[in-house]
């Protein structure tokens, strides 16, 4: 049966109607129910890059099968973000689904960003999409009860939820606002009850929930076409979110980081006094920075639009604290330009132009410092306890223990932020042209100081219970601060007890950022695959096997 347009009530009293899903503007207006009385057929959706990213797939059997997924199958990062060619195309969001008949495992879908034009019609038979209607069964406040439950109840500075960004605690204000939100709370609140008890039976009605989101998601993206509605943004936050908790290993969470960035752009920073979207922002940014690394591309957040956006209202113990987190993130999204400059300029050295904007950029980063801020922050927001890990201890007898959580958040960001840029200029330091451009002794000094900050900050991350926020806080910190160490183990001029610090230093980041991968599901990293990514990160070419793929 063919889709018929107008929704049900309109035909029938033979007024105009938008078409507007779930509710058309004409009876949303009139408060009165909306229904569309058309056949639904399901659809399968495949990439396809001969046809514009997508193919459908009907199940009767016409074309190729749908490919089959367990729900407990390790996700495929690859199906990310596809390309496309529109002129004047945006990016919208798509859900691809396969059922394995007998597995027993209910369905399991990924999101995957497809391509429409700026009308908003798309080539792609989604008439024939099915649309979801918000349960009944689902009362809001119940809903706002279990979600509160699972966030907590502490304050903001002593909440682990904090971790994923303030944006997570005005969730349940806008309970009730939208469905699509209210099926992602209800999938994050399933997948945080399941992370933590660790029952099989609870992760399978996790990924239900996770999968009923998800359509509803696909149904809101359609309508919404450009006009991104903040609920959508927050709907695909807490779908990422859901993917950490049920396993960093899949890589699925990247799909929707990237997705979100995507949809970040093509809204654009809009008003700005809406704290919720500038939460969402700053908790995202630094993942599409890590994104755009790997990808060998300049951050899309690297323009006027966004390093100006100002940060969410916070009320902190730090009275700059505000001020803090939109100077790091102005330095956090340049590096991936940095790294692009440093690297072209290491494959032809002769290009002195080249060289000297690489050198201008990392001066500017370099003197962009905040160490008088962060000095007072260590001093008044911190207290100094006695390392409890052997290994660790033998080299940094102190720890901090921080006063809030999120002062653990900005400074590990700032100290992550430093090491890439110090381990950029000591590259450029190592070449004949720029050797003494930066007094190398005090990066080096530097570089040495703000890693070990990291490796003091790491026991206090690991008491934070009972969502262990706080380790996926420390995964890449410590991973940048192998690099520290690494660097430093590399150095001709160390010996004796300083290159045996170096060395162990180094082997216990790789350590201990492998444990805080396997609290959160995820693949421990070997000691060449980090080292690999140390050089990659000075400015060395890309492996192949490190390279994301990126929309075209």
């Amino acid at each position: 049966m063919t889709r018929t347009g107008k929704c049900d009530i309109c035909r029938q009293r033979k007024v105009r109607c938008d078409e507007r899903r779930p509710s058309c503007r004409q009876c949303a207006k009139k408060n009165r129910p909306c229904s569309y009385g058309y056949g639904k057929v399901a659809v399968y959706v495949d990439e396809s890059e001969q046809q514009g990213g997508l193919r459908p797939k009907c199940p009767n059997g016409n074309s190729d099968t749908a490919p089959l997924a367990r729900a407990d199958t390790v996700w495929e990062s690859a199906g990310a973000i596809t390309k496309y060619t529109a002129p004047g195309a945006i990016i919208i969001l798509s859900v691809r689904s396969s059922r394995e008949a007998k597995s027993g495992n209910g369905i399991f879908q990924t999101l995957t960003p497809v391509c429409v034009s700026e009308n908003g019609r798309s080539s792609t038979p989604f008439s024939s999409v099915p649309r979801v209607r918000r349960s009944p069964s689902c009362s809001e406040t119940k809903l706002c009860t279990q979600f509160i439950a699972v966030i907590g109840t502490e304050p903001p500075n002593q909440n682990p939820s904090e971790i994923w960004g303030s944006w997570i605690h005005l969730v349940p204000s806008m309970i009730g606002r939208h469905s699509t939100l209210d099926y992602a709370a209800a999938a994050y609140a399933s997948g945080s009850t399941a992370f933590l008890s660790k029952d099989p039976a609870q992760a399978a009605t996790a990924r239900a929930s996770y999968s009923r989101a998800l359509k509803s998601l696909q149904s809101a993206v359609l309508v919404t076409s450009s006009e991104f509605l903040i609920e959508t943004l927050s709907a695909v936050k807490l779908l990422s979110t859901f993917e950490v908790l049920m396993g960093m290993a899949s890589f699925a969470w990247v799909s929707h980081s990237q997705g979100l960035a995507k949809m970040l752009v093509s809204r654009g920073p809009r008003v700005v006094d809406d704290e919720i979207e500038r939460s969402i922002f700053y908790s995202s940014y630094f993942l599409e920075v890590a994104e755009a690394i790997l990808s060998d591309s300049v951050s899309d957040f690297d323009n006027e639009d966004w390093l100006f956006f100002p940060p969410p209202e916070t009320t902190s113990e730090c009275p700059a604290f505000d001020t803090a987190c939109q100077a790091i993130m102005q330095q956090f999204v340049r590096i991936p330009r940095l790294m692009k400059l440093v690297r072209a300029y290491l494959q032809d050295p002769c290009n002195l132009t080249l060289g000297t904007e690489a050198v201008d950029l990392a001066r500017k980063l370099y003197l962009s410092n905040l160490d008088t801020l962060v000095s007072k922050a260590l001093l008044d927001l911190t207290d100094v306890v006695p390392t409890t890990s052997p290994d660790l201890r033998d080299f940094f007898p102190e720890s901090f223990e921080y006063h809030s959580v999120k002062i653990l958040d900005l400074l590990v960001h700032y100290w992550t932020c430093r090491i890439f840029l110090l381990g950029l200029i000591q590259s450029l330091c190592d070449t004949p042209y720029f050797s003494t451009a930066f007094s190398l002794q005090d990066v080096i000094e530097e570089d040495e100081r703000v890693a070990g900050y990291i490796l003091m900050s790491s026991e206090f991350a690991a008491s934070v219970k009972p969502m262990p926020t706080g380790a996926v806080v420390m995964i890449l910190p410590l991973q940048i601060s192998f690099g520290a160490w690494y660097r430093s183990e590399r150095r001709e001029s160390y010996c004796g007890e300083r290159w045996n610090r170096a060395v162990c230093m180094k082997n216990w980041s790789l350590d201990s950022s492998n444990g805080c991968l396997s609290i959160w599901g995820g693949r421990a990293q070997s000691l060449d695959e980090l080292e690999a990514k140390t050089r990659t990160f000075e400015g060395a070419s890309l492996e192949p096997w490190m390279r994301r793929k990126v929309s075209s």
